[in-house]
């Protein structure tokens, strides 16, 4: 997915094989550099995931959390940076 706020753009993907884990980058440049701004377990399941503009400068991530077995459970994480 692709969330922009705050003046930045955001790009949330999974990182390993099998949708294993999770990683949000930020660009400030227009994508010329991507760093990474959240990332999760590397051996969480990690599957389709959307953003939202929580305001304040908080992300809201939801994402399928479930595993290839159970698709359906959805997991949603309030990232708040200091």
């Amino acid at each position: 997915d692709i969330l922009h706020a705050n003046g930045k753009v955001y790009l949330s993907v999974p990182i390993g094989g099998g949708r294993k884990g999770g990683v949000i980058y930020v660009t400030s440049d227009r994508g010329k550099t991507w760093d990474t701004y959240y990332k999760m377990p590397e051996d969480a399941y990690f599957g389709y995931s959307a953003m939202v503009d929580m305001g304040g400068g908080d992300i809201g991530l939801a994402f399928e959390s479930g595993g290839i077995e159970n698709v359906r459970d959805i997991s949603f994480v309030r990232i708040s940076r200091q």
